[in-house]
């Protein structure tokens, strides 16, 4: 079983917004999304669940969120179109409408303010590069493929708490009750009870 969790769409695009804000407005997609994955996966690491909940893959551009790169790239159905938020020109994103932060949690803002203060003033070539030598990115994606390959969240734990005991037992992630509360649930609902 993997760990899975729910994609929250609004959430998404409050967390995109918010960087945007923090970077002036506006930035390189290719950059925004890796600041993104960083935020996801950050706040996973330290909180045990992501900020938004995305399905993380990796690219040949490097590792992304991809429902965030999906509600960007306008190939989300959702019942708020994004381009009411955003706009996207020569891969460049920018804001047009705040969709606001109310369902950002402090702990998600914090986490997005220290990747905004960490990486924000790279060029997004250098952002980039960095995203290519993360050990998760290097392991799934397949060298000379344009084909793109799932991160899982266990692969990040192995990575970043793998000699953690409290993290790990039998060699499965140990499932906290807050990751837990937001994970996907694998049995149909007439069997969540067991």
């Amino acid at each position: 079983m993997q760990i899975q969790f729910q994609f929250d769409f609004e959430k998404s695009m409050q967390a995109i917004a918010y960087l945007l804000n923090a970077l002036g407005g506006s930035e390189d997609k290719r950059k925004l999304m890796k600041l993104l994955y960083r935020a996801e996966r950050d706040h996973f690491l330290q909180f045990g669940r992501p900020i938004t909940g995305d399905s993380l893959c990796a690219l040949p551009q490097g590792p992304v969120p991809s429902g965030a790169m999906d509600l960007i790239n306008g190939g989300y159905e959702p019942q708020v179109p994004t381009y009411v938020h955003f706009r996207v020109n020569n891969n460049t994103v920018e804001i047009t409408d705040s969709p606001g932060d109310a369902r950002l949690a402090e702990s998600d803002k914090a986490i997005l303010d220290q990747v905004v203060q960490d990486h924000g003033s790279k060029h997004p070539d250098q952002v980039q590069r960095e995203a290519h030598a993360l050990s998760e990115w290097q392991e799934v994606y397949p060298h000379g493929s344009w084909t793109s390959k799932p991160i899982p969240y266990e692969l990040i734990l192995s990575h970043y708490h793998g000699d953690d005991p409290s993290k790990f037992r039998h060699g499965r992630p140990v499932i906290s009750p807050t990751m837990a509360s937001e994970m996907v649930c694998p049995f149909p609902s007439s069997d969540a009870n067991l």
